[in-house]
């Protein structure tokens, strides 16, 4: 776990209902290791908090 120092956004990254457009940007997300995951722009998935929080002892 890391602590969060700061939180950068564009404001016209984001939909009119505040959602991230795919269109405009490419998130990765670094795991560590020389490891990252990106998002794909054909592939958006959405995870249950209560199925995949419990699984991993909570979110």
């Amino acid at each position: 776990m890391g602590e969060i120092v700061a939180v950068h956004q564009m404001k016209e990254a984001f939909t009119s209902d505040e959602v991230i457009d795919l269109d405009k940007v490419s998130p990765i997300l670094y795991l560590g290791h020389e490891l990252y995951v990106t998002a794909s722009r054909d592939i958006v998935r959405g995870l249950d908090r209560e199925v995949y929080g419990k699984a991993k002892g909570g979110l």
